[in-house]
């Protein structure tokens, strides 16, 4: 091994549990890279396929989500919507039909959060849902039957010792009303999902 001055890209390799088997299923162009690539690499729960974030071909400026199968076939965005936008934080639909994420658009003043995204993975239209979460975006995850996102502000989940408690809410994944839950929290916070 050794320094050959040559730049490469960016890589997602997979492997087998016990690190044999390694291979790259999807490289990143070193002309195309982004700090970002790879950010929130997530498999869907049915394993079929592995959503990411990553620029777009020939656009540094934006961060998007893109889904693939699982053997790196497929790859595409997974919006449809065109101009500045950036997308981080996804998370998948327990039932691997959709995916929700933080979203930011590029306006005259810079780039504005907007409410958290869901978009289908088979037409990629983006449904805003709930309130606008605070600039650095929201921490969310679906409930186990997909019906409901809880979700808090991601403000606090940078600092180890909270100094500020919020109140989570959750949001329906159909309607979209929201509602705020009557407890406060300083950390992150999951569903209990039940052994069947």
């Amino acid at each position: 091994a050794g320094w050959t001055g040559k730049q490469v890209g960016h890589a997602l390799w997979v492997m087998n549990s016990d690190g044999s088997g390694a291979k790259p299923i999807l490289e990143i162009p070193p002309e195309q890279l982004r700090e970002g690539d790879f950010g929130s690499v997530r498999y869907s729960p049915d394993g079929t396929m592995i959503a990411f974030l990553r620029a777009p071909v020939g656009d540094t400026s934006q961060l998007r989500v893109f889904i693939m199968n699982a053997d790196g076939t497929g790859l595409r965005p997974l919006t449809t919507e065109t101009g500045g936008w950036t997308e981080t934080d996804l998370a998948w639909s327990p039932d691997s039909k959709r995916i929700a994420f933080d979203r930011w658009h590029l306006e005259s003043d810079g780039w504005k959060i907007q409410p958290i995204g869901l978009a289908s993975i088979d037409d990629g239209a983006v449904t805003p849902l709930g309130p606008t979460p605070v600039s650095d975006g929201a921490w969310f995850d679906f409930s186990p039957d997909g019906t409901s996102i809880i979700s808090m502000a991601g403000t606090i989940l940078g600092q180890p010792y909270p100094t500020t408690l919020v109140q989570p809410t959750t949001i329906d994944t159909t309607t979209g009303q929201v509602r705020t839950l009557d407890w406060q929290i300083g950390s992150k916070l999951t569903w209990q999902r039940l052994a069947r």
